[in-house]
């Protein structure tokens, strides 16, 4: 069976219209795809106003039962964590 390709990337013209759609969306207090095209307007602070305590608490049980990191990557180190180094395997 053949590997899919990878999609293509965003087209300038999402890219023009996702502020407009997040704005627009923000009585609501949407919350970001993570597979889509968060890792573009979403930040850090974002990510901690989004989900508050919850996230407090995800971050203990990720500390409790993967103390080494090895089921993350840069990004979820750098939106869900607050930095970019990656913790030693």
């Amino acid at each position: 069976t053949p590997t899919p390709s990878p999609p293509p990337p965003p087209t300038l013209q999402v890219l023009r219209a996702l502020p407009v759609i997040e704005e627009a969306l923000e009585p609501f207090r949407p919350r970001h795809h993570w597979g889509k095209c968060a890792q573009l307007t979403a930040s850090p602070a974002w990510v901690a106003s989004c989900y508050g305590e919850r996230l407090r608490r995800f971050r203990a049980l990720c500390d409790a039962h993967d103390p080494t990191g090895k089921f993350r990557n840069l990004h979820l180190n750098e939106m869900l964590f607050g930095n970019v180094k990656m913790r030693p395997s």
